[in-house]
């Protein structure tokens, strides 16, 4: 089917663009969008609310892409021409570029903490998935960003950040089960690439850490903690040491290597592809985490995939370049909580996470 794509500004519609470019992306904070006219009678149309900083909503034939503000605006005037080119992103954009109020939090779980983070920028917030145990304590560290402390705090409990087209945070674990989706080579695209690589994956992760002495453990014992995993597609010796960048726990240690031998293993290998339109079988718009069979029997290709990235196109025609990788890039890094302990002057048991690792990074 064909698709038409318009601009809302404060209710009003912009449409009629000749060049459209809209992307979305699984574990990406923000989607952006980029739209092209060219007006061969300047003046007839009133442009004034297409100004950088605007909110607005881009639509696709009646069905809601993406929800934000425009970034940039480039005009080109001339005797016989007006040429726009107009970009922005979700409103979750606001988060990845800006720093968060600085404030601390005590046994409050990880919604309230986003809740908190993201309520200055006027961002709803979205949760599909379990969320876990509170913290007994969490801070944004100064001049940190919301999308650093966000995503600092989502791979504490496991899941991950993304966004939708309301513009909302969302928190989520990535699809499983049956792939919904079928692409098969010759039928669906008439071109693949498939992509893989061993650079980055290494027959043993060996994760060293180093325990604070709050466990009884002796310094010595306590330096040798660490926590292995093997990959084993990786037939030559090839072991890597990584360091925790915090104290953790032996569990996390084990959880750390685990984490490091899947997602690479994930990474390594990826399928990308145009498709003609863009929507699935039953009509509605693509978007990231979906599962798709992909069936390429020339390259040896026939599994599972996750769909990481879409690029919405229209220029001669209307096409959707699409990205997959292997599910396992998107396995989540939960770290284990530490176990209450007693305090030797009160006797109560207290919660203490000062010795799992509160680094930055999403698990993916």
């Amino acid at each position: 089917m064909s698709e038409t794509v318009t601009l809302k500004i404060s209710g009003e519609v912009f449409d009629g663009w000749t060049s459209i470019d809209l992307r979305a992306a699984m574990m990406d904070m923000c989607w952006g969008f980029r739209l092209s006219l060219v007006d061969k009678a300047p003046g007839q149309t009133d442009r004034s609310l297409i100004t950088d900083g605007a909110s607005c909503e881009v639509w696709v034939s009646g069905d809601l892409f993406l929800t934000g503000y425009i970034d940039d605006v480039d005009e080109q005037i001339d005797d016989s021409n007006h040429d726009i080119v107009v970009s922005g992103r979700t409103k979750t954009g606001d988060l990845v570029d800006c720093s968060a109020v600085s404030k601390s939090w005590k046994n409050q779980t990880l919604a309230v903490i986003a809740a908190d983070i993201c309520k200055p920028f006027g961002i709803e917030l979205k949760i599909e998935t379990a969320i876990g145990a509170p913290f007994a304590s969490f801070a944004v560290e100064p001049g940190e960003t919301a999308s650093a402390a966000l995503m600092r705090a989502a791979r504490l409990r496991g899941v991950m950040l993304g966004t939708n087209a309301a513009g909302e945070l969302r928190i989520f674990t990535p699809s499983t089960g049956a792939a919904k989706l079928t692409y098969v080579l010759g039928r669906d695209m008439k071109r693949v690439r498939r992509t893989t690589s061993s650079a980055d994956r290494f027959s043993e992760y060996t994760v060293k850490g180093q325990h604070s002495g709050a466990y009884g453990m002796s310094a010595n014992d306590a330096a040798l903690s660490k926590g292995t995993a093997v990959d084993a597609g990786v037939k030559r010796h090839r072991p890597i040491t990584l360091v925790a960048d915090d104290q953790v726990t032996l569990a996390g240690l084990k959880a750390r290597a685990a984490f490091e031998a899947t997602v690479r293993l994930g990474r390594s290998q990826g399928v990308t592809f145009d498709v003609v339109g863009w929507r699935d079988p039953d009509g509605k718009l693509l978007t990231p985490d979906q599962l798709a069979r992909i069936v390429a029997a020339r390259i040896d290709i026939n599994r599972d995939f996750m769909l990481a990235e879409i690029g919405f196109r229209l220029a001669e025609s209307t096409t959707s370049s699409l990205r997959f990788v292997r599910p396992e890039a998107y396995t989540t890094e939960v770290i284990p909580v530490p176990k209450a302990k007693k305090s030797r002057k009160t006797g109560k048991s207290k919660q203490d996470d000062s010795d799992w690792t509160t680094t930055p990074g999403a698990g993916a």
